[in-house]
């Protein structure tokens, strides 16, 4: 008999990435063994995304195991997203964590009041999962219900290394970031709920090494789960589909947004060092954000003529473009798992990044090339170090893309499903 499981993922929609397409991908699988009811926001935040309207786009579709309830964003939620709009837009989709936070807790508030009213109506769920906020900083209210509860998966325990922080940040931008840091560490060490939400879970799912030993200490029952998985290879196998960009170089790219923490001046930097990287290599830049004009008046200063921007396009629209390039370029600074890594690998490309968040799990397994995580310094060198490497020698693109074929399954949707599943 399917289990009848209640889901709580603030974050859905069919045509977005991130976490967005993370929910959407695993409710979608996991509807095939559960009845699912999941309770979503109507819309994000900031109000530029309305997940209510991507997703009746998709409703014919849906199958009749999953139900999604809409959930709006409270007046108060809108007017703080509207502070946090104004003045912190420049530090990530997300603002200040802080402003952005105490926004999600009244969402979810209100989404504990709506999933009482619908136990009340219509009965209680089986189990209860929180899929998402990722973040550890919002687990909800949903755990205090007497129902089974599963959190995951859950990330962001790590703290920003302030030594990856450009040296041209203003005073007041580096004090913002280490406000930051200071508010991810006086909740892990002072959050009530966090304790209590982890402590009755029944299964926790995490995605690094260190949200492993901080939940460790909490709950007996914790397991490593990926927040984004890979395409299964047989939707990915149409020879024709996949043919590189035909050129004697090299062609890499690059995909997110062109903030501080994505870090997307260490490629210019490495680049703009190496002779060999401009004579054999092929760059291409997606995304936009807060310093897109400054990176491009960089490049177009340091006379660099091997760099495209192609701006912010469609996330469907990237992913018919992925399989034409032999290497992704991932510099971020801090995030859990990373969407555009995973979609790489779905087309057996390997990447190169920091050896840090969730990309540990796939660089133990050959599928690509990590950067340890200590200096800005440090990163721009070795970012050029290893870019050189590939372009000089292409056994390692062919050793890396045949590691990749042979372990990405272990990493797909499916198996992301079917360990939640059974966690149900």
């Amino acid at each position: 008999m399917m289990k009848n499981v209640f889901i709580s993922a603030h974050e859905l929609s069919p045509i977005l990435g991130s976490e967005c397409r993370t929910a959407w991908n695993l409710v979608n699988l996991m509807s095939k063994d559960a009845r699912l009811t999941v309770f979503c926001a109507a819309t994000n935040q900031m109000g530029t995304n309305n997940y209510q309207k991507h997703i009746q786009n998709y409703s014919s579709s849906l199958p009749e195991s999953l139900k999604i309830i809409f959930v709006e964003q409270p007046r108060v939620t809108k007017f703080i997203a509207l502070i946090n709009k104004i003045f912190f837009s420049w530090m990530g989709p997300i603002g200040l964590p802080l402003f952005y936070f105490i926004g999600v807790r009244f969402w979810e508030k209100c989404l504990f009041t709506i999933v009482k009213k619908h136990i009340k109506q219509f009965g209680p769920p089986d189990c209860i999962h929180h899929l998402n906020h990722i973040s550890f900083r919002e687990p909800g209210y949903l755990w205090k219900l007497p129902y089974k509860f599963i959190w995951g998966p859950v990330s962001g325990i790590q703290m920003l290394n302030l030594k990856m922080l450009p040296k041209d940040l203003s005073f007041f931008e580096s004090l913002l970031f280490k406000l930051r840091n200071i508010f991810n560490l006086f909740t892990r060490m002072s959050s009530r709920r966090v304790k209590l939400a982890a402590k009755k879970a029944d299964h926790i799912f995490v995605v690094t090494e260190q949200d492993y030993l901080f939940f460790r200490k909490l709950n007996n029952s914790v397991s490593f789960l990926m927040d984004v998985g890979i395409n299964n290879s047989e939707n990915m196998e149409n020879p024709e589909k996949n043919k590189k960009i035909a050129s004697s170089r090299k062609v890499f790219f690059w995909a997110g947004r062109i903030d501080t923490l994505k870090s997307l001046d260490i490629l210019i930097s490495a680049i703009d060092n190496s002779a060999i990287l401009k004579k054999y290599g092929l760059f291409d830049i997606y995304g936009d954000g807060p310093l897109m004009k400054k990176i491009k008046e960089k490049v177009l200063f340091l006379g660099i003529d091997n760099v495209t921007f192609f701006g912010d396009i469609p996330y469907l629209e990237l992913s018919k473009r992925i399989h034409k390039y032999n290497f992704l370029i991932h510099t971020s600074i801090k995030e859990a798992g990373s969407s555009i890594v995973s979609e790489a690998l779905s087309f057996d490309i390997p990447f190169i990044s920091h050896n840090s968040f969730g990309m540990p799990i796939y660089l133990q397994e050959g599928m690509g090339l990590g950067i340890e995580l200590i200096s800005i310094d440090h990163s721009k060198f070795y970012f050029q170090n290893s870019l050189e490497k590939v372009v000089q020698n292409s056994e390692i693109e062919r050793t890396l893309v045949s590691n990749i074929k042979m372990k990405k399954k272990q990493f797909t949707w499916r198996s992301m499903a079917k360990q939640i599943i059974q966690s149900y």
